[in-house]
């Protein structure tokens, strides 16, 4: 019987979802697999999802990244007995074995800060172009970018690769037993307090204008949501609110009943796209950074502008984006831009009123899904051609 490979997954604070999806879904040969020791626990305690957005911004502007802190822990300790890789999600590893590293982009090694990047670059710079770094995994060109404008090390830059990603195959949605059309709005499960930096405001202004248009619309929302907004919102019956989250089975049913999925969100890139598409829905999401290379205008959704207002991201390809209430980046968020709004209602309009058009978009996106470059088959090959070459 041939011994499957173990890949240990060391992640900072609470697991993203996109990591359940490698977990159950390895490379053929490998099992991957989380494990809990004295030292991880006590970074989880630092990092956990209540805490890491109040105390890591507190040390983001002092001594050191959280996800940095959590990697001068970790040095210390050894991986799982029998491991033959460890995959870190989003932190350099300080150990002595081999490791690859995933990332969205460059300064989430550097706890999302630019200054903490050249503060700490020597540190980061070292282990990246090491030995024993294998490979630098990139979700999106632009994360790749990110990289490449800002690490001048031809060495680090041989490691990059883009590994999309990808989910798992749903089930095909039912057929309406009504005339209404659903418009879905979900933010994120992880992270409390992101209703607006996912662009539920626009989403929520959008849709009282298209409500004045048509009869038969109704717009779910699946997030937390600002309570003053909240009793507004109530006052409107065909807006129906989730503010808690739902088992899977039950979120996956608000999927199969919907027929647009409408993400005008002020980052990127989101897990959530490629779930809309599995579920063969059209999507509107905002063109910002790296949403373009998942979602192809007119091709398996629409773009919408972002707000100008707003500055996502540097000149060398970072973004800047923060989700905080009382941050400059929320806070511009909310300066008024009509160009924007009419935007989002005009393309949502486009989708509402020809039914055969918002089909052809949700079957083009599907088939991304299931076999195009977002599929869980590509995914899973490019990881096992990483990880063979890595443990050879």
């Amino acid at each position: 019987m041939i011994r499957l490979k173990k890949v240990y997954l060391e992640f900072p604070g609470k697991t993203h979802s996109l990591y359940n999806i490698l977990v159950s879904n390895p490379p053929k040969g490998y099992q991957i697999h989380p494990k809990a020791d004295p030292t991880t626990r006590i970074t989880k305690s630092i990092t956990n999802i209540q805490s890491i957005y109040s105390f890591q911004e507190v040390l983001l502007n002092a001594l050191i990244p959280v996800t940095l802190l959590k990697s001068q822990i970790e040095s210390i300790k050894k991986p799982p007995k029998d491991t033959d890789l460890t995959y870190s999600a989003g932190h350099i590893i300080l150990r002595d074995e081999p490791w690859v590293v995933d990332l969205e982009f460059i300064t989430q090694l550097s706890g999302y800060s630019l200054l903490h990047l050249q503060r700490y670059r020597k540190i980061i710079e070292n282990a990246l172009s090491s030995n024993l770094c294998k490979k630098i995994i990139c979700w999106t060109e632009q994360g790749k970018k990110s990289i490449q404008h800002n690490v001048h090390n031809k060495k680090i830059h041989e490691k990059i690769e883009i590994v999309r990603l990808s989910t798992t195959r749903k089930k095909n949605p039912p057929k309406h037993s009504d005339d209404k059309t659903r418009i879905l709005f979900v933010g994120s499960s992880n992270i409390p307090g992101e209703f607006e930096f996912k662009g539920g405001i626009d989403a929520l202004r959008a849709f009282k204008i298209l409500n004045k248009k048509h009869k038969n619309l109704e717009l779910i929302i699946r997030s937390d949501i600002p309570k003053k907004i909240k009793n507004e919102v109530k006052k409107i019956s065909n807006i129906k609110i989730i503010d808690y989250v739902l088992p899977w089975t039950q979120l996956e049913k608000e999927f199969l009943q919907t027929d647009i999925f409408l993400f005008p969100s002020h980052s990127t890139p989101g897990l959530v796209l490629l779930e809309a598409m599995s579920y063969g829905l059209p999507v509107i999401t905002t063109d910002v950074w790296a949403n373009s290379e998942m979602i192809i205008d007119e091709h398996n959704g629409l773009l919408v502008k972002p707000n100008k207002h707003v500055r996502y991201v540097t000149e060398t390809h970072v973004p800047i984006w923060n989700h905080r209430p009382h941050s400059k980046f929320i806070q511009s968020t909310r300066k008024d831009d009509k160009e924007r709004i009419w935007d989002i209602v005009n393309q949502t309009n486009r989708l509402i009123i020809d039914e055969g058009f918002r089909k052809k978009l949700g079957e083009n996106g599907r088939k991304m899904v299931e076999q195009g470059k977002f599929s869980m088959k590509k995914r899973t090959e490019q990881l096992k051609d990483i990880f063979d070459k890595a443990t050879a």
